[in-house]
């Protein structure tokens, strides 16, 4: 009996859509730690630049959602379905991904009382769903170009 094929690492080829979330991600991250370093540099907070990069992670996930799945006035798609794949990994799951951070948000809430918790994490989430809505509105206000791809 012979033994089971088992690949190596060097033969694991990573799909085109895999690199976009990566550098999506890498990208996201990257301004998510310049964010945090900024703030400490100036004395700011570590609950600021957490609201900031989620507010902003949210604007830009919904801004993105819509921009991705937008019609034409004709109904045709303004994005051909593999590119709205792709380009929906590699900004909201990639960048937004590693931009925003609901995580310390939890942790960071975990650390206060009770009411002081509570008013945080209410805070996170109305700041995050209010720029999720900015997003979107800015998103539908665009001027839209159609590259003919039929729904």
């Amino acid at each position: 009996m012979s033994e089971p094929h088992i690949p190596s690492i060097a033969s694991i080829r990573p799909s085109g859509t895999l690199i976009y979330v990566i550098a999506g991600a890498a990208i996201g991250g990257a301004l998510r730690a310049a964010a945090d370093f900024a703030c400490m540099r100036a004395g700011i907070g570590f609950e600021w630049p957490t609201l900031g990069v989620n507010v902003i992670g949210s604007a830009v996930a919904a801004w993105a959602f819509r921009w991705i799945h937008a019609y034409d006035s004709q109904g045709n798609a303004l994005h051909s379905p593999k590119a709205a794949r792709v380009r929906e990994r590699a900004i909201i799951a990639g960048f937004c991904g590693a931009l925003t951070t609901m995580s310390a948000v939890a942790s960071m809430a975990a650390s206060r009382t009770a009411g002081g918790a509570a008013l945080f994490m209410a805070l996170n989430a109305a700041a995050a769903l209010a720029s999720a809505g900015i997003g979107w509105w800015l998103a539908a206000a665009l001027p839209r170009r159609s590259h003919g791809w039929r729904r």
